[in-house]
């Protein structure tokens, strides 16, 4: 379970939810459990919109699950 924010230093999306992942953080992307490398490629392939992430915490207040959503552009 993740409690505590650090302080991004660089690196790739792919890297920061490899060690979420190791930390016990659930991963999901459209409704579906998904792994750093298919959540980071999505990302960088998006066109028309992007994804936002939910992030769901238990009663302490440790982040236990990032939801990444697909949310389209207005047009």
């Amino acid at each position: 379970m993740y409690h505590k924010k650090k302080k991004k230093t660089g690196g790739s999306l792919k890297k920061e939810l490899s060690r979420l992942k190791k930390e016990g953080v659930y991963l999901e992307i459209n409704g579906e459990p998904g792994s750093p490398e298919t959540i980071s490629k999505a990302c960088k392939l998006a066109e028309n919109g992007t994804y936002m992430r939910d992030y769901i915490a238990d009663d302490k207040g440790g982040v236990t699950e990032i939801h990444f959503h697909w949310v389209k552009n207005k047009t």
